[in-house]
């Protein structure tokens, strides 16, 4: 399941297909779609829209909506305890869905507008495009807030083993800082205009 901000609709493709089978049609642009871990359901947020769409992959069906007061943005999945964040930047509050009974349990406020969301273990970050600062939400601390510091224009946002990843769209480039200390640890060149990362097995994956 793929979406653009481009198209209401979202684009179904199966297997290793360089084509969509079919387009699942929008009333509203998505801003972000995520599935379940049982592949069951599809969790969309959309633009100049409030609400929360939860599909049933089953037979593509909205089958039931929710109510976030604002525009949704960013999606993360945690997988291991069956929860889902959704973002709602305008509003400066970061929603908890639970994924087994599809209901907002938690609301939680944050600082700034909160874009850029990523989950890694108990640490959940975002950027505020307001100020460019970089803040985490440490999930196992009562929903702590701590500011990382300011850094413009940055695409994503990595936390693995103490240590803060920054890729920077504008400057081509990754800052590496250090959690508890909050100090850059190092600096390096990467591909041309960065928007995602991820590691595996020790490496660091990015895509331009």
């Amino acid at each position: 399941y793929m979406v653009t901000t481009y198209s209401k609709n979202i684009s179904v493709v199966s297997g290793e297909s360089f084509e969509a089978d079919y387009a699942l049609s929008q009333i509203a642009t998505p801003v972000d779609a995520k599935i379940t871990k049982d592949n069951k359901f599809l969790i969309v947020t959309a633009c100049d829209s409030t609400m929360l769409n939860i599909i049933s992959i089953a037979d593509d069906r909205v089958i039931k909506q929710l109510d976030l007061t604002s525009q949704g943005g960013d999606i993360v999945m945690d997988y291991d305890n069956n929860k889902a964040y959704i973002s709602t930047p305008s509003a400066s509050t970061i929603y908890v869905l639970d994924t087994n009974t599809m209901t907002l349990t938690q609301r939680i406020r944050v600082n700034g507008r909160c874009e850029r969301l990523s989950l890694n273990g108990k640490y959940l970050m975002y950027v505020d495009r307001l100020s460019d600062n970089v803040w985490s939400v440490e999930l196992g601390n009562n929903y702590t807030l701590r500011n990382l510091g300011t850094f413009p224009n940055i695409s994503k946002v990595l936390f693995n083993e103490g240590k803060v990843y920054l890729a920077s769209r504008t400057k081509s480039r990754i800052a590496v800082l250090d959690y508890n200390e909050r100090k850059l640890i190092t600096e390096f060149a990467t591909v041309e205009k960065p928007v995602d990362m991820m590691i595996y097995r020790d490496i660091l994956y990015v895509l331009g």
